[in-house]
């Protein structure tokens, strides 16, 4: 699978292991978010962004691991379950590890990934989502 290279700012932090999503998997579903892009970064991390804003990140290699963003009570609710920590340096913008490869269904993933993309999105500034025909 080849990948293109894209311009952004994205941060590496292994959030999800897991066997049953594939990678790509992953990489259909968010290149086919509006405005998503990718990029190769750290010598083999594929970054998904929107409008240089990091929503996904996985490496490319077993054991995959996968960063995402949750909602704040997500948040709060995910950190009290077991296998689930605080991402560091990220958690307080409520970024996730999650440590139990079938703790989600495929299904369970695609809500996960969309929900940190659209948490991303909402935090764009109102002319950038018009730019990227984002707005609601």
């Amino acid at each position: 699978m080849k990948f293109r290279s894209k311009g952004g700012v994205c941060f590496l932090l292994p959030i999800i292991y897991t066997e049953k999503m594939e990678l790509e998997d992953i990489h259909k579903f968010c290149i086919s978010l509006p405005g998503a892009t990718e990029e190769i970064k750290w010598e083999g991390d594929l970054c998904f962004c929107i409008a240089k804003k990091m929503f996904c990140v996985t490496n490319m290699h077993h054991p995959m691991h996968i960063s995402i963003k949750v909602s704040e009570e997500r948040f709060q609710a995910l950190c009290q379950t077991k296998h689930i920590f605080p991402a560091p340096y990220l958690s307080r913008a409520n970024w996730i590890v999650i440590k139990n490869p079938e703790r989600f269904t495929d299904d369970e993933w695609y809500v996960l990934l969309q929900n940190s993309y659209d948490l991303v999105v909402a935090k764009l500034a109102p002319r950038t989502r018009q730019e990227l025909g984002l707005q609601e």
